[in-house]
């Protein structure tokens, strides 16, 4: 941590945004790529704010925020409905303790996996298609998982795919959440949707059990869990829109020439 302290610079917004020189940010762009002529760095129309979190409620960001809060919210709280229950519903459907956990442990698996290939998707397709697609699969997985109780291999699969689509997901978000603040909010940003995912896992640990208590069925409890998933898959959808619309009117970005430097 010391060394990157010294040695990491900060992003190139951040610097230009706090008074630092075009040409030093020339100069931390041109390592990063020798060959690069100008780089341009985006502004917004809206004025900055003193108090970090009044920018993630800003005109040209509000709504986001909003969709972001949301889709935490509903992923965050399917995961550790997953995470909290599965293991113990698995048990009282007739698996062994081992066999339980080795089910249970497909779902951090699963999110290791998915969080490796979402990202590398990501980097090259939409972000936000991506995104809504892997919610997608995670929810048709839920529903698989909900009447495959008594199906080993199917279940194994349909846990591994929710892990993929709900926990490798998570991760995506969070790299899509701070590229869609400014440099000045970002940190913010990012900090009140986890804000909001945790307040999710809470309610939908605290929900799994109730659910499991009320209805006696893991089927039905999981493939519920469906609905949240979906829905976080629609709200990404909601995000492209809102991104688009943002650019079409942001400011024009500030070009820095390589001749800028002294």
């Amino acid at each position: 941590m010391p060394f990157l302290v010294v040695y990491l610079p900060e992003s190139l917004d951040y610097l230009l945004a706090n008074g630092r020189r075009g040409s030093e940010v020339l100069r931390i762009a041109e390592k990063l790529n020798p060959d690069i002529t100008a780089i341009y760095i985006e502004d917004s129309a809206e004025p900055r704010s003193l108090i970090p979190v009044r920018g993630l409620l800003a005109r040209d960001v509000r709504s986001g925020t909003i969709l972001l809060w949301l889709t935490y919210f509903c992923t965050l709280s399917a995961f550790y409905l997953l995470s909290s229950w599965l293991p113990l519903a698995l048990k009282d459907s007739g698996y062994s303790i081992s066999e339980a956990a080795r089910l249970g442990a497909m779902l951090p698996l699963g999110g290791t996996v998915g969080a490796v290939v979402i990202g590398y998707l990501m980097d090259r397709r939409d972000p936000y298609i991506v995104l809504a697609c892997s919610y997608a699969i995670a929810a048709i997985s839920l529903l698989l998982l909900g009447g495959s109780v008594h199906h080993s291999a199917l279940l194994q699969f349909s846990v591994f795919g929710a892990g993929v689509g709900v926990a490798g997901s998570q991760t995506g978000a969070n790299a899509l959440t701070a590229r869609f603040y400014r440099s000045e909010v970002r940190a913010t940003g990012v900090s009140w949707a986890l804000g909001m995912g945790r307040v999710g896992s809470i309610c939908g640990s605290m929900a799994g059990g109730v659910m499991l208590v009320a209805l006696g069925d893991m089927s039905t409890v999981f493939g519920m869990v469906a609905i949240p998933v979906s829905m976080a898959a629609a709200l990404m959808l909601l995000m492209k829109s809102v991104q688009s619309r943002r650019l079409s009117v942001a400011v024009p970005p500030l070009k820095l020439e390589m001749t800028d430097r002294p």
